[in-house]
């Protein structure tokens, strides 16, 4: 399961985004695994990673290294 947009992102500028503490909810209760995406970049991976995601999906972050 994907589960966005959780920090602030270019692609969603002006919707807000959802946050960890929703990310935390659909990790606790799914019983499938769950990957995180929107916002996310290598300063706050570990966050995403402490909300027991499985993944998170970094497109932006890496787009912008080309």
């Amino acid at each position: 399961m994907i589960v966005g947009h959780i920090f602030d992102t270019k692609s969603h500028k002006d919707e807000n985004p959802r946050g960890v503490e929703f990310l935390e909810k659909i990790c606790q209760n799914s019983k499938i695994k769950v990957y995180a995406i929107g916002g996310i970049n290598f300063e706050n991976l570990d966050i995403i990673m402490q909300a027991k995601a499985n993944g998170a999906c970094m497109m932006r972050c890496i787009l912008d290294r080309i």
